[in-house]
């Protein structure tokens, strides 16, 4: 992706964070913040990171 100032820049893509933005209706051009949360730990015991996703529509 290619940011106004010309700067490319990528986020790795998991599931989450794909469905988060299928649910939002993300698009090209649309603006799309992915904000790291921390860890965290399941019922089971196993660690995983949280995300949040925000898109803005353009």
């Amino acid at each position: 992706m290619e940011r106004e100032n010309g700067e490319v820049v990528s986020a790795f893509m998991n599931a989450y964070i794909a469905n988060g933005m299928e649910r939002s209706h993300a698009q090209p051009g649309d603006l799309v913040l992915i904000q790291l949360l921390g860890k965290a730990k399941s019922q089971d015991g196993n660690q995983f990171n949280q995300y949040q996703v925000h898109v803005e529509k353009s």
